[in-house]
């Protein structure tokens, strides 16, 4: 028989998110501690998010005073994982995770991953969950647990986040919603934690994925194709609002290959295709991993910029036949 969730702490835990992160993996994450330390009141958590978190996200952890940490290098018994799709989006910690010597959680609400069945200890997934801080609050109430009010603040956040400002989700998502706000009151507390001046780089990053735009017209859909440096996911948003059905932005650094695919609602409910498993499909063949949701993906490797772009405007031709 398998071990719960709470039979798998250990005394030394480490929560971990994926790169830049975003306000869902800093939700789940703080929540996920939260709950740990309540359980096993000896165990020493640490909240873990390699390589950077999105400003956004360093926005809310600021606002809300969360302790979140950028690197690690102590020993650990526990490596607990949220809201992350694919092992490549760990950086550095990836060779960790496929390492032996501690227990191994994953809660995730992307696509169920191969790797993540055969290495963890413990894989809680859903992908009907409109968001992995919704899973952590519905963990919370099976050991019949309710999370501070910051905790709760910091839950209602990835919610928000992952459901586009509540345009999406359903009714197991909004009765979260209900119960989390029962802890932090009003709405307006949550919105607040939104309520930030895009920054200077982010803003030319945004005009440049507009300049760089390569459309193509596909049945009366309008896919865009561009490429940044940094900044990709904001700059697919950018796409999106200004017009394009499907946007796919995706830059170098050091080698690597990073992605960031969004579509509109209307693109998903009309088409069926789902972002997340088209770019499962395509990293079959292509050098790196992709992962997400219906209508928002990443992906992470290595390549080149203008193949990447070619494989995945064909994915999509041949899906829209």
């Amino acid at each position: 028989m398998s071990k719960s969730f709470k039979d798998l702490l250990g005394k030394q835990i480490v929560v971990l998110g994926h790169h830049n992160a975003d306000p869902d993996a800093i939700g789940a994450a703080v929540g996920i501690k939260e709950l740990v330390e309540t359980l096993s009141p000896t165990s020493v958590v640490t909240c873990v998010m390699p390589a950077d978190v999105s400003a956004l996200s360093e926005r809310i952890i600021q606002m809300l005073g969360l302790e979140i940490r950028e690197k690690y290098n102590d020993p650990f018994d526990t490596l607990i994982i949220v809201d992350t799709g694919s092992l490549n989006q760990l950086g550095d910690w990836e060779e960790t995770v496929r390492e032996s010597g501690f227990n191994l959680l994953v809660i995730d609400h992307h696509n169920r991953n191969s790797e993540y069945d055969e290495l963890s200890d413990f894989y809680l997934i859903d992908e009907e969950a409109g968001s992995t801080s919704e899973q952590v609050h519905r963990l919370f109430k099976e050991y019949d647990l309710e999370p501070s009010i910051t905790t709760a603040k910091a839950l209602l956040a990835g919610i928000t986040f992952d459901s586009k400002f509540f345009s999406i989700g359903s009714a197991q998502t909004y009765q979260s919603v209900s119960e989390l706000l029962e802890i932090t009151g009003d709405i307006s507390s949550t919105r607040e934690l939104f309520n930030s001046t895009i920054q200077l780089p982010e803003k030319i990053a945004r005009i440049k994925a507009a300049q760089r735009t390569e459309t193509h017209q596909i049945n009366g859909w309008i896919i865009a194709l561009s490429r940044l440096g940094s900044y990709q996911s904001s700059g697919a948003r950018a796409l999106i609002s200004i017009g394009a059905d499907v946007a796919v932005v995706t830059g170098e650094d050091k080698g690597d290959l990073r992605a960031s695919l969004r579509s509109t609602q209307r693109f998903h409910d009309k088409t069926a295709i789902h972002l997340g498993n088209l770019i499962s499909e395509a990293s079959e063949t292509l050098d790196g991993q992709g992962n997400g949701h219906p209508t928002a993906a990443g992906y992470n490797g290595s390549g080149d910029i203008d193949e990447f772009h070619s494989k995945i405007l064909a994915l999509i031709k041949k899906k829209l036949g």
